[in-house]
């Protein structure tokens, strides 16, 4: 995924966050009007397996900065929305959410410069997403799964060394979901959700230079994405809309 001139990437990020908050907005306002709406909020962990893709030229060598890395890093995630915004039939229903999320620092070694060569990754953000809940009282009360996914921005604090040269950025980058899971009542009003995604962080980078205040070295991309393992608790407030 491409990443935005940075001036021009925050200009769009406010605008989506705006957006966002509008149509939440817009959302809870409307849903007054309907039946069988029901508000939720929660906190959950996850526990994400994250590969990234590095791009680039080191010009002090001059060589690629091309390579692959992994690391897993687990993160926090606060959720609200909506369930039960739209009831698609006897089982199924549609299902609303504003989340947001903070892994962990991601630390990536790679080969393509001296070693070893380290690129650091602190990132939060959020995305608006949308289910499709499916009841399954087959396997017991209040059970079900649900498919679904969202889009989203993340900001990001990228730095990078390997002794001899070094960078670091902040800066902005769309990311999507897409996964499913199962969701579990444990309460009168709390529920227990496990799910399964994967999650495109999008591609963020830094320019290089000569540790010591030495001239330009090139720049190093980063391009993440993964496996996001989540376990969520939220409790609903049947009645308030």
């Amino acid at each position: 995924m491409a990443a935005l001139p940075n001036g021009g990437m925050d200009q769009n990020m406010h605008k989506l966050a705006l957006a966002a908050a509008l149509a939440a907005g817009s959302l809870a306002a409307t849903s007054a009007q309907a039946q069988g709406m029901s508000p939720y909020a929660g906190l959950g962990i996850s526990y994400q397996i994250l590969e990234a893709d590095s791009g680039g030229v080191n010009t002090a060598g001059p060589f690629s900065n091309a390579d692959t890395d992994n690391d897993q890093v687990f993160g926090f995630r606060a959720v609200a929305g909506l369930a039960n915004m739209a009831r698609l039939g006897e089982r199924v229903s549609l299902r609303g959410e504003l989340e947001f999320l903070m892994p962990e620092k991601a630390s990536y070694e790679t080969f393509s410069l001296a070693w070893p060569y380290y690129a650091n990754d602190e990132m939060y953000g959020g995305f608006v997403n949308l289910y499709l809940d499916i009841a399954v009282p087959e396997i017991s009360a209040g059970t079900g799964v649900f498919v679904g996914g969202g889009f989203g921005g993340f900001r990001h604090d990228l730095s990078v060394t390997d002794g001899v040269v070094g960078g670091q950025n902040k800066s902005s980058a769309y990311a999507w979901n897409l996964g499913g899971g199962v969701k579990q009542r444990i309460l009168d009003n709390v529920d227990l959700t496990g799910s399964v995604r994967y999650i495109d962080y999008g591609k963020v980078g830094a320019n290089l230079f000569i540790l010591g205040g030495g001239p330009a070295a090139g720049s190093y991309d980063l391009d993440q994405s993964g496996i996001d393992i989540g376990l969520t608790l939220t409790m609903s407030f049947d009645g308030l809309l």
